[in-house]
């Protein structure tokens, strides 16, 4: 009656993987751990709870004109036609981490539904949901203590409703994730005992069994989200992870996000300093990535700010430095380049603005970047405040890496 729910996405997830499950090799069944399968279809088909912050929730009064068609007039006036008016809107606004399975939670149902269409007058967006409500219209105004009543009600509805979806994913997860382990270790209970049969009937036939030659036994880790391309390894091989372009580039999406935030309130962020800006950075990385960016992290020739990694190897370096000039902006490359190793192709430089005449600090930094000793080419301006530059390693002349710079205007009186 009111839509499909939790339960519904999870049976659904359940018989998918059944199938998948029984069209997978025996030998990758036989040759993996239980828990290391079970979690790679895990991430693939559960849901990750939506990440907020209840303290974030805000509201907003602004105006719009509508159109009123001549027959929700009044009696008197409705011979005039239509008319324009102007209409005033309470807008509710809960910030959120972007969640690749938002269009699922969106429209999933829990047990329990809000009779009055509440939940389906939410709007969901990658970095907020938010709930809309006319406050003063054609005919009507609300007084307020209805506003007030109004914004109350509704935002500790929003959160509650947010809550309640996160809660009903978690509890799914658990009983999803029993569910697919003791389904492999069935499948891999029944494959060990045709393995049996077939050696047994091999020892009792005088000619000699043919065997399909097949890739070998793979066993799967999955301890990533969707930015990172987990890559197969051979038999007996550590597994490899590759960081591609397209990938960097949601992620440094993501980033730009978070940052973007620093300058819409600037004066919230005024007193914090570089490591404090970091930190934040760092929070927002970890919800995607698990726990595995760290800050202040020993690699190569000293301490980098942030180091996105992942098990045995770094996928990518951030520098985050305050603008003081061309002299530290130089530095500050030079520092990146000297946490880069050989195998890494990327890094990024995030540089915060607290000064005033911000243009004038971004028509400087083209021109810095290219007088770096190691640029070798490649400038572009991607965006605003996104720049990409070719450096090589000091090491290395040959090696070359694409540095990202972001620059933020976090300026306040």
């Amino acid at each position: 009656m009111f839509g499909p729910g939790f339960n519904d996405y999870y049976r659904k997830a359940l018989e998918t993987f059944s199938q998948d499950i029984l069209h997978e090799s025996d030998v990758q069944i036989l040759g993996s751990v239980v828990d290391d399968l079970a979690n790679f279809y895990f991430q693939k088909y559960a849901l990750v709870p939506v990440d907020f912050d209840p303290a974030d929730i805000s509201y907003e009064i602004k105006k719009e004109v509508r159109r009123v068609p001549a027959s929700q007039r009044e009696d008197f006036y409705r011979g005039g036609g239509d008319v324009d008016w102007e209409y005033e809107i309470g807008k509710i606004t809960l910030p959120i981490q972007p969640n690749a399975n938002l269009d699922w939670i969106q429209k999933l149902n829990g047990p329990s539904y809000s009779m009055d269409g509440f939940d389906s007058r939410v709007s969901y967006y990658q970095n907020e949901i938010s709930y809309s409500f006319d406050v003063k219209g054609y005919g009507f105004q609300m007084s307020e203590d209805q506003i007030a009543n109004e914004i109350n009600g509704k935002s500790q509805r929003l959160i509650d409703m947010l809550s309640q979806k996160n809660s009903n994913i978690e509890s799914e997860n658990q009983k999803f994730l029993l569910d697919v382990k003791n389904i492999i270790t069935q499948r891999k209970v029944k494959l060990t005992a045709d393995k049996e049969k077939l050696d047994l009937l091999t020892q009792k036939i005088k000619i000699p069994l043919k065997m399909k030659v097949t890739g070998g036994s793979t066993a799967i880790r999955a301890d990533v989200k969707k930015f990172i391309q987990f890559v197969k390894p051979t038999p007996k091989l550590p597994a490899e992870y590759t960081l591609e372009e397209s990938i960097l580039k949601e992620i440094l999406g993501f980033v730009d996000n978070q940052c973007k935030t620093f300058e819409k309130t600037p004066a919230s962020y005024k007193q914090l300093g570089e490591e404090q800006l970091r930190d934040i950075i760092l929070s927002a990385l970890n919800s995607i990535f698990e726990g595995n960016a760290t800050g202040e992290t020993f690699v190569k020739k000293g301490k980098t700010d942030i180091h996105l990694k992942i098990e045995k190897g770094e996928i990518l370096i951030f520098e985050c430095k305050n603008w003081g000039g061309e002299k530290i902006y130089l530095e500050t490359i030079d520092q990146l380049i000297g946490y880069v190793t050989w195998r890494q192709n990327y890094g990024v430089v995030i540089m915060f603005s607290k000064n005033k005449d911000f243009s004038k600090i971004l028509d400087q930094i083209p021109a810095i970047i290219q007088k770096h000793s190691c640029y070798k080419g490649g400038y572009k301006k991607l965006g605003d405040t996104h720049f990409v530059s070719e450096h090589s390693l000091p090491e290395d002349g040959g090696k070359l890496i694409k540095v990202h710079h972001l620059i933020y205007n976090i300026y306040s009186e």
